[in-house]
């Protein structure tokens, strides 16, 4: 049933035209010397981080798992074999009650995201062990910690009635962090793809330790030094490091100007202010940024900490993608929208166990064709009342009936966060046109 071709480079490039951030290599081939097991022992030995985090224990039953051949583990003498890392899980919702009921959706008959973070983070990082160290062991020299999921994109939602396959692999190694590319298919049918980079620290002092080199001449292998590249481009131009640009500054001027323009408007005619109702043109589509804020906290519970006895990160980012979804459904006044990818989920500082964590949603950032939230994670000492921001998440849905109100930014802060969404957006809207070029 899963031996079939994966999809051709035609057809990759069609899906991102629909939702990747850029046009993508296919993925590596499945190694013609594969090994594939369903004894639990096995299971447990070759992807020891998701089945103790998210695969419960009755919930096992008819997990497929194949994993690289030993000879294929041990690389050659410029580095490891791509297929040292490689692997691929089958979640078998077709025959597994159980699973089914720990993966629905509340709304429809398919997969949450948020057990998709969960569970794509924990292979992410079984792939980044293997390559490491051959698999994760409890006397590991080497943590491996999620720096940051840097996309997670969909071309539509997996049934929650048919096999979902994952697979996992190392694409690019530096020398103290390494990229881990994930593929997403409903039985055969390519659906979606994530990237998580992961940073290697010394288990004894928690200092970057070096990786094993990669030695990989695939296409995506050589398209992950091209991301590389670029995510250090972007970490140099953040508006953390360097203020708007010229024709930035003339967006928020104009911003705020027709802001001030409809409340001087309000204020001639006698009526009351409003505290979110503020645009231009028309005047009742736009919507005040701080209007759309939503915040939960939490207790972290031990229930969902990882290996390393700190909080699972894809917990964390499950969280904080159901207050951003949530975030949508209350802006849009409905619950029809689609998700459709996350851009950065940065993991700032590891979150304890038994920490206060607040999350703070707000939408950012809409066009016609997208939604935009940022959700922010802080844990808060409650005997201070200080907070220390600990993960950033950046969520994007598209609208399905009526094109989104306009986000309105008031201050400082908000303008900034405006114009962070924006250039996310076009830089998505630029990587599309070139999807659909090829």
């Amino acid at each position: 049933m899963y031996g079939r071709l994966l999809p051709t480079t035609h057809r990759l490039c069609r899906i991102a035209s629909r939702c990747y951030s850029s046009s993508h290599a296919p993925p590596v081939p499945r190694p013609a010397n594969a090994l594939t097991t369903t004894d639990k022992s096995t299971i447990q030995a070759v992807i020891p981080l998701t089945r103790e985090t998210v695969i419960r224990s009755d919930s096992v039953e008819g997990f497929v798992v194949s994993y690289a051949p030993p000879s294929e583990e041990a690389g050659g003498a410029e580095g490891k074999s791509v297929y040292s890392s490689w692997l691929e899980v089958i979640y078998p919702f077709k025959t597994n009650a159980a699973l089914r009921e720990e993966y629905i959706r509340a709304d429809k008959e398919a997969i949450r995201y948020g057990r998709m973070f969960e569970t794509l983070d924990t292979i992410a990082a079984d792939s980044a062990y293997r390559h490491a160290l051959g698999g994760y062991r409890e006397d590991t020299p080497i943590s491996i910690v999620t720096a940051c999921i840097d996309s997670f994109y969909l071309a539509r939602d997996p049934s929650i009635h048919a096999d979902l396959r994952l697979t996992s692999y190392v694409t690019h190694v530096g020398k103290t962090s390494l990229e881990v590319s994930g593929h997403i298919y409903e039985e055969d049918d390519y659906v979606g793809r994530a990237m998580f980079v992961f940073v290697a620290l010394d288990a004894k002092t928690a200092k970057p330790t070096q990786l094993p080199p990669l030695s990989c001449e695939q296409a995506s292998c050589l398209e992950a030094e091209q991301r590389n590249a670029h995510r250090k481009r972007l970490s140099r131009q953040t508006l953390m490091r360097s203020p708007p640009r010229p024709e930035e500054m003339e967006i928020l001027h104009a911003l705020w100007q027709n802001s001030i323009s409809f409340e001087q408007i309000k204020s001639d005619a006698g009526d009351t202010m409003l505290a979110d109702p503020v645009f231009w043109g028309d005047l009742r589509r736009g919507v005040a940024m701080a209007s759309t804020r939503l915040e939960s906290t939490l207790l972290m519970q031990p229930t969902h900490r990882n290996v390393h006895c700190k909080m699972f990160g894809g917990y964390i980012a499950r969280l904080a993608f159901e207050l951003s979804w949530l975030t949508v459904q209350c802006l849009m006044k409905s619950r029809d929208i689609i998700f459709r990818g996350v851009d950065n989920i940065f993991f700032l500082k590891p979150v304890e166990v038994g920490a206060m964590v607040q999350y703070v949603a707000r939408s950012i950032f809409t066009a016609p064709d997208e939604m935009q939230v940022q959700v922010d994670a802080y844990q808060v000492d409650p005997t201070t009342g200080v907070r220390d921001r600990s993960n950033v998440f950046h969520f994007h849905y598209e609208p399905v009936d009526a094109p989104p109100p306009t986000i309105v930014p008031r201050d400082y802060e908000e303008f900034m966060l405006y114009l962070e969404g924006r250039r996310r957006y076009l830089r998505r809207k630029q990587d599309m046109t070139l999807a659909n070029s090829i």
